[in-house]
């Protein structure tokens, strides 16, 4: 068994699926990477529930290959499918291969368990102003994102759970949802920092993705592409000074409740208690 799950994990697409859910936590764990979805195949969309019109799979020119394209109104897309499965990714890098729309905003959630085993959410977007936590659900935002180019936005899980939900360990990356416009290529998990440099402040130096990315993760020669790291240094580095402009759509302060009520506002429409 144990040469064919690693077969399963080099080969980009393919993935175990197990009832109406996707779960990866009999897929060996211990490579360099963990291909988590990728546009190719017949049905790519297969282990995502999708509400909302405007998503499907198409042929990009640029990368010479397919990538699944959100648009329209209010899209959204989740894995698993059956929320009450988790995926049981244990790695402790995500790695989204993305293009950004230039004219709209930018958001996804991610729901993690801790080692205590209690679930927790993890919300981002462009248009969020500051980072804002509850004991079960954070907020942080996608600040100076390059729009245009394809991106390779890697989280650290385990210094994102511990920074926001005091000091937790990550235990595991249950489900992922894209609530809003987007291009979406890849996602794969990392066993590694992706670089010499996994929490630099600027969120760039030293990372090198396609180093230990899947096969075929990597972009055609030519392609405009940009890696970016996100920790809570290099978060809060590159959010605005005190006066300049916060990033466009940004939510203005709740004067009753704070930066932490606006919580209740999550991408893929869960309602936030």
């Amino acid at each position: 068994p144990a040469p064919r799950l690693q077969w399963l994990v080099d080969r980009p697409g393919l993935t175990p699926s197990h009832g109406r859910g996707m779960t990866f936590d009999n897929v060996f764990q211990g490579g360099a990477s963990v291909d988590v979805f990728g546009a190719s195949g017949s049905n790519p969309l297969d282990k995502w529930k999708v509400s909302g019109a405007g998503v499907q799979k198409v042929y990009d020119k640029s990368v010479r290959g397919y990538v699944l394209r959100c648009d329209g109104d209010r899209p959204s897309i989740r894995m698993p499918k059956d929320e009450r499965r988790s995926l049981g990714l244990v790695q402790p890098f995500l790695v989204l291969q993305v293009l950004l729309s230039d004219d709209r905003s930018f958001s996804f959630e991610l729901h993690v368990s801790d080692k205590g085993k209690t679930r927790r959410r993890i919300l981002f977007s462009t248009s969020f102003r500051e980072p804002a936590s509850t004991p079960l659900h954070t907020r942080i935002p996608l600040a100076a994102v390059a729009r245009g180019v394809w991106l390779n936005l890697v989280f650290d899980l385990v210094d994102l759970v511990s920074c926001n939900f005091g000091g937790a360990g990550f235990g595991r990356l249950d489900g992922i949802c894209i609530g809003s416009a987007c291009t979406l290529r890849r996602i794969c998990t990392l066993r590694d920092p992706p670089g010499d440099a996994p929490c630099a402040p600027d969120g760039h130096s030293g990372l090198a993705v396609g180093a230990s990315a899947p096969r075929g993760f990597e972009l055609p020669s030519g392609v405009p592409t940009a890696d970016r790291l996100f920790c809570m240094q290099s978060v809060l580095a590159s959010m605005p000074a005190e006066g300049e402009a916060a990033p466009r759509g940004a939510p203005s302060a709740s004067p009753e409740g704070g930066a932490a009520a606006s919580l209740c506002a999550s991408p893929c429409g869960h309602a936030l208690d």
